[in-house]
């Protein structure tokens, strides 16, 4: 059970960024297996869906995904596809 979805559900919420307590110490990025594990873009995706709307980032998923995966981060720029 991911402890971040128990605490959501727990709390009777759809999604983080509805608790008072947003953003919390579940959601701090680590640095440790991030190439390996997506849980460092959970902020980014719950603030996208906060400002755009669950449509919208679906819609732009699969390039926040490829960003994610595959870009290249330029300081200044962010992560960029070659």
């Amino acid at each position: 059970m991911c402890a971040t979805y128990a605490c959501v559900t727990g709390r009777g919420l759809d999604f983080c960024f509805e608790c008072p307590e947003f953003p919390c110490a579940k959601l701090n990025p680590a640095a440790d297996r991030a190439d390996v594990l997506p849980h460092n873009i959970k902020l980014f995706n719950l603030c996208c869906i906060e400002k755009q709307g669950l449509a919208k980032f679906l819609e732009k998923l699969p390039e926040i995904r490829q960003r994610y995966y595959q870009g290249k981060m330029i300081i200044g720029k962010g992560p960029q596809l070659e």
